[in-house]
């Protein structure tokens, strides 16, 4: 359940749902050459983990072979150096890039689920680690329902609900699907950059979640959904504890 997975911090990483980040595919091909002080100018070791293998080393790819190498595998639109080390600069500045197409789509849709919630949960001032999950889901199902709302159009029968037999993931996001087609409110969310440029512009990132590793997860989305607080109103969203 939703609940559960946010209470216990099971997030989606960021690299269990985009992969390598184009300065760990680079570790991984042996490190870059740094004859020009390219990338000593950037610090570009100064990012690197406890463990994990220098950016830059002697013995590694030289820029150009490492230009080609990132645009094969898609973390660049061409084999252009300048492009390399522009993709390099704004991972290091702090904003990875990673492979085109290179999503896990369905733990990407995990992490926007859970992302949402959060924010919600966040917005009524619930604090999973203060409540239990029946506590949490009166909440979210008075704040769906509260003030007299009766409108048809709006609000889901029982029936479609199913609320006591949904236990599975892919059910809840069915019923959040079937809330969402009437629901016309739209909830922005942050860019992502892959291949080395911006891309979808207006997207926001969950900063208060944290992933399986321990790491704030930046959390994105490939597609727009619309998302109100009736998208919440669901027994299935955790047992109560």
């Amino acid at each position: 359940p939703l609940l559960d997975r946010l209470r216990s911090g099971d997030v989606p990483s960021q690299q269990s749902i985009f992969g390598a980040s184009l300065t760990d595919f680079l570790r991984e091909q042996g490190g870059v050459q740094d004859y020009a002080g390219e990338l000593s100018a950037m610090d570009a070791d100064k990012i690197r983990q406890a463990f994990q293998r220098n950016l830059v080393s002697e013995q590694g790819l030289d820029l150009a072979t490492a230009a080609e190498r990132a645009a094969e595998a898609g973390y660049i639109e061409s084999r252009d150096t300048n492009q390399l080390l522009a993709a390099l600069d704004t991972e290091l500045r702090g904003e990875p890039v990673y492979s085109r197409g290179g999503e896990d789509a369905k733990l990407q849709e995990t992490a926007a689920d859970l992302m949402a919630l959060q924010e919600e949960l966040d917005r009524l001032g619930i604090d999973l680690a203060e409540v239990d999950n029946a506590t949490a889901k009166e909440a979210l199902n008075t704040i769906a329902y509260g003030g007299g709302q009766t409108d048809a159009d709006t609000v889901l029968s029982q029936d479609e609900m199913q609320v006591d037999e949904v236990t599975d993931n892919e059910e809840i996001r069915r019923i959040l699907e079937k809330y969402q087609s009437r629901q016309g409110a739209q909830q922005q969310v942050t860019d992502r950059t892959v291949g080395g440029g911006q891309a979808d512009r207006g997207w926001r990132e969950a900063t208060s979640l944290r992933g399986s590793d321990g790491q704030p997860a930046k959390l994105y989305r490939g597609a727009s959904r619309p998302l109100s607080e009736q998208d919440f109103a669901l027994d299935s969203l955790g047992q109560a504890t």
